[in-house]
């Protein structure tokens, strides 16, 4: 592995995605450590330890998406899509990912992934207030606002994510639109919306 191309690249990652949170949280009235979290980048680069420098970096990012979806700064979760995406290429280029690479790293990537989901597809920005409670999904895992968000605008890709990432929140959407023994897992979103049309 060629260290001094794969330091090179993280540095120019790091620094952009450093500056694009330094704009944000200077419009703001709360922040996070984040010379701290470049102090503890560099201690990890210092040992040649990059696989905890990916760890980190899913950490900063996964903090740093709530906030900028519970602030619905779709300016800036645009530029975060961007540099996740410069993230992805060094990290598979230098084979130095910390995980398996399943569909989604953890719960924030999923909701990240359905928020830029929601730019595209509500331009009414009806979606807004379902980030504004993200406790009770990253805390209490209740996705209820979510799951009928998703039927009532007709948008089953919602409910793909979700299950893509956690099967278990299949009983969720039973208990809400009452599917019991109507239906079983695996079992993709647009199927389960015909059921639930078909049930009214």
């Amino acid at each position: 592995m060629a260290t001094t191309k794969l330091d090179h690249d993280i540095e120019q990652f790091w620094f952009s995605l450093k500056v694009s949170m330094i704009n944000f949280y200077a419009t703001k009235d709360f922040t996070r450590p984040i010379e701290s979290w470049s102090e503890n980048l560099n201690k990890y680069q210092a040992n040649c330890d990059y696989k905890s420098i990916e760890k980190y970096i899913i950490y900063y990012i996964s903090l740093y998406a709530n906030d900028l979806m519970r602030t619905h700064s779709n300016y800036n979760i645009n530029i975060l899509d961007t540099n996740i995406k410069r993230w992805d290429k060094i990290s598979i280029k230098y084979k130095i990912f910390c995980n398996e690479k399943n569909s989604y790293i953890n719960l924030s990537f999923v909701l990240f992934d359905i928020y830029l989901l929601l730019i595209k597809k509500d331009k009414t920005t009806n979606y807004f207030k379902l980030f504004e409670e993200m406790e009770l999904f990253l805390i209490y895992n209740n996705f209820a606002h979510l799951i009928i968000y998703s039927v009532d605008n007709n948008c089953p890709s919602i409910i793909d994510r979700l299950l893509d990432y956690n099967k278990e929140i299949f009983s969720q959407i039973m208990e809400i639109y009452n599917l019991n023994n109507k239906v079983n897992y695996p079992i993709s979103g647009r199927k389960i919306f015909k059921i639930i049309r078909d049930d009214q």
